[in-house]
């Protein structure tokens, strides 16, 4: 009974935090598409990652994303069709999910597509492909962590890894947005992807908080540290599953240039970034 009552008095909490913020938003101009209001009240997770961003990256910024596990373009998608402004570099290491990649995106020229798995070595790595291609990753799900995937016995392939760094961004947008969703290699992407990091104005980072990942220590601790060293800060902890415990063993974290925390505060909605 507490539970569903708990279940159901998140869902109310969620949706209410998220129409107040939008709210706020369109007082201070910063608009988004008509249907945000629906789209709040329909599917809250899909709602809450842009409703966060715009506080900090306005719709009218000329932004480039650096979307690390692009899986099959929707965050990409979404994120062109707010910054209309935007560029994307895309990086996929699962050969079919890369191939449906390339084809959403084949004609328009805002979008560069990257096959390959990004860590802290150049080389080729051995992926486990899962049936839900978001959930492949070269590492293992601890049993505990799986209670919630289901995965089952995945086929493995080999793909391309690069690191971060070894990649040239010329700085020519206004501000730089990277999306780290890697599976387990947060800290490793991290690692190597220093110098490209200090460019960045956002990061938006799935990392785990309890042992998520077999033989690897929980990530957002290492990576808050390393982040620390690229000028970013975490501001915002998204929402997250409860179907194993009503604390987060993973979610996405927001962090953003130190200047940029200043925006958190009432006074400052709607001042331009």
């Amino acid at each position: 009974m507490l539970r569903t009552l708990h279940h159901y008095a998140h869902a109310v909490e969620t949706r209410l935090f998220l129409l107040y913020e939008l709210s706020l938003l369109r007082r201070d101009g910063i608009r988004l598409e008509k249907d945000y209001y629906r789209k709040i009240l329909k599917n809250p997770s899909n709602a809450e990652d842009w409703i966060h961003f715009v506080r900090f990256l306005q719709p009218s910024d000329d932004v480039l994303l650096l979307d690390l596990g692009a899986n099959v373009g929707k965050f990409t998608a979404d994120f062109l069709s707010i910054y209309r402004k935007g560029r994307a570099v895309l990086f996929e290491p699962v050969q079919s999910t890369f191939d449906g990649l390339t084809r959403r995106f084949v004609n328009d020229d805002r979008v560069q597509t990257h096959h390959c798995a990004i860590s802290d070595f150049d080389g080729v790595a051995q992926i486990n492909v899962e049936e839900e291609s978001s959930l492949s990753s070269i590492a293992t799900f601890t049993e505990e962590a799986n209670r919630h995937f289901l995965t089952k016995t995945p086929k493995t392939e080999e793909t391309p890894c690069r690191t971060l760094d070894s990649f040239d961004f010329p700085r020519t947008a206004s501000k730089v947005f990277v999306k780290i969703d890697v599976q387990g290699l947060e800290i490793e992407v991290i690692r190597g992807g220093m110098k490209t990091l200090k460019m960045a104005d956002m990061v938006m980072l799935e990392c785990s908080f309890a042992e998520e990942w077999a033989n690897k220590e929980p990530s957002f601790s290492p990576c808050c540290a390393m982040l620390r060293e690229c000028g970013l800060y975490p501001v915002i902890f998204q929402d997250f599953g409860r179907a194993l415990s009503n604390y987060a063993f993973e979610r996405d974290v927001i962090f953003v240039r130190r200047e940029l925390l200043e925006n958190i505060w009432f006074e400052n909605y709607g001042r331009k970034s």
